[in-house]
């Protein structure tokens, strides 16, 4: 390129600049006389003061030492953060919908990207005119009209046209992202736990299982709050937290309990309860520090029993049980009697019952999966006797895979769970576990494969089949045995979840045999109270 040519292109350029410079600074001009603010995020004027922050709240409460239930009220504000929407977004309300300028009856949410600019929101009314927009987060929410103000919410899926619904109670914060449009959901406590308690357990439960859901619910979000504080808000929608389904999942059923227990919590003390809790125990519950790698023991999160007949099941009692008993004749021997485990006159001798005799574990102590321990622990899962969790369709389960497929899950899985690396993953030859906790459930368990060994410890397991991280796919929970054959492999199990804290299947058959809330309550948390915030 000649010096001329040079010149000419570097002139273009320049007069290319200075007109987008001046287009840009026209369209800004228009924007700030129709009284748009971009220096600054919208205040919500047009909205109802909002109570203190939760998290605040809690922090206060807990370094005064002061009773933790008098830190929050009903309007306590909760934080929740729902997935990214993606495409256009249409909200709409009976009193219509607050924005930081004003109200509409239909607002519509689009994202905009530009090639010289951040990533902004643009809100538009029915008729498509220009209401607002920014780059920074907005507050969105439904006016006070004749009816509730619920957010109704309608998502335009970009690719197929495909239209998905929801609603939420309180004020949306729309945050523009490259990927969709971050939303945070900020609402009082007692209008959550109507999306969230329906979402956890139906409303065909008993009254006292709802009420006692409520309670735990409650009590698991106010100890859990800022469980998510680097996202920018206290919970997630999903299982990880609870799972949350807005507005749009409300049952009058589950509301009128939820507002009957109103303020109740669950306490240690002077400390709201981490009520953890889960679909099915399948007949025993389950501790704290054996559910989590890193967890520690706590007092009221303690193996329990779900039988009917209260005996609080464990392997060592079990194991007592067997050496003191005719292994030949019992039904607890699944496996035959090792010849260092001679009878004398149809028993063991009575020195060597006494020697059998397992000793009394220490918080967080393991045992050694060894025969007997697997043969009692198949006797529970296949003839466990009547349990509150019963008719739960998942009290029992049976999950086969073949060694082929089971290789691909691991091939998967593993460098997920253990961080190993694909060339270091062969075909699986061998499953077994090593070790059990006092409730049965599997703790390390051995997964051979042609070109290594690899250890999965706690819920890992549950994850091998998934991809290596929590979904539906998963292993039903960590209370199993493993069949094998020359062609699969069978997991066969019982109960749903982590184990720890209420069995929502659980409390439904305790609310059925009678028992109030308050009695299901301290079953599943023993030693605690349920108190109310005056």
């Amino acid at each position: 390129m000649n010096h001329k040519t040079s010149r000419f292109v570097y002139s273009m350029l320049f007069t290319l600049c200075v007109a987008l410079i001046a287009m840009y600074s026209a369209y800004s001009h228009t924007l700030r006389t129709s009284g748009i603010d971009f220096s600054k995020p919208p205040q919500g004027q047009a909205f109802r003061r909002q109570a203190p922050n939760a998290q605040e709240m809690l922090a206060s409460s807990l370094e005064s030492s002061q009773d933790t239930q008098a830190a929050f009220t009903e309007r306590t504000l909760i934080k929740v953060g729902l997935p990214d929407w993606v495409g256009e977004v249409n909200l709409s309300a009976p009193g219509g919908i607050l924005y930081s300028q004003g109200q509409a009856p239909l607002i519509k949410v689009r994202l905009v990207t530009t090639f010289f600019q951040k990533v902004k929101l643009a809100l538009y009314d029915g008729e498509d005119h220009l209401l607002l927009s920014t780059t920074e987060p907005l507050t969105l929410g439904a006016a006070e009209g004749t009816e509730e103000p619920v957010c109704q919410v309608e998502i335009v899926d970009p690719l197929t046209g495909a239209k998905t619904y929801s609603a939420y109670r309180g004020q949306l914060t729309l945050t523009p992202q490259e990927a969709g449009i971050k939303v945070v959901n900020h609402l009082a406590l007692e209008d959550y736990l109507k999306g969230v308690v329906p979402s956890e357990v139906p409303a065909r439960f008993e009254p006292e299982a709802l009420k006692a859901m409520a309670c735990v619910a409650r009590s698991y979000t106010l100890a859990s709050l800022g469980r998510h504080k680097e996202q920018g808000y206290d919970l997630c929608s999903e299982v990880h937290c609870h799972v949350y389904g807005g507005a749009g999942v409300e049952d009058p059923k589950i509301n009128a309990q939820i507002e009957a227990t109103a303020g109740q919590m669950v306490c240690w003390g002077k400390m709201i309860a981490d009520t953890r809790y889960h679909a099915v125990c399948g007949g025993c519950g389950e501790g704290l520090e054996y559910a989590w790698p890193q967890a520690q023991p706590v007092n009221y999160l303690v193996p329990s029993s779900d039988l009917e007949s209260g005996q609080l099941w464990t392997p060592a009692e079990l194991l007592a049980t067997i050496s003191r008993s005719n292994l030949g004749a019992s039904p607890l021997a699944a496996e035959p009697v090792a010849e260092s485990d001679s009878l004398e006159g149809g028993e063991l001798a009575p020195n060597r019952a006494e020697a059998a005799a397992p000793p009394a574990l220490e918080p967080g102590a393991s045992l050694e999966n060894t025969p007997q321990l697997e043969a009692a622990l198949r006797h529970f899962i296949d003839d466990p006797g009547p349990a509150y969790c019963q008719e739960a369709s998942r009290f029992r389960w049976r999950a086969e895979y073949t060694l082929a497929e089971l290789s691909d899950q691991l091939r998967e899985s593993l460098p997920v769970l253990v961080g190993a690396q694909p060339t270091e993953i062969g075909d699986l030859q061998e499953l077994q576990i090593l070790r059990r906790s006092p409730s049965g459930r599997a703790l390390q368990l051995a997964v051979v494969t042609s070109l290594g060994s690899f250890t999965l410890s706690h819920d890992q397991m549950r994850w091998m089949v998934g991809g290596g991280k929590i979904n539906p796919s998963g292993l039903r929970s960590t209370l199993f045995y493993i069949e094998p054959s020359p062609e699969k492999i069978a997991f066969v199990g019982g109960g749903w979840g982590h184990g720890v804290g209420l069995c929502q299947e659980g409390a439904q058959g305790r609310a059925l045999a009678g028992q109030d809330y308050l009695e299901i309550i301290s079953h599943y948390y023993p030693g605690c109270e349920v108190l109310l915030n005056r």
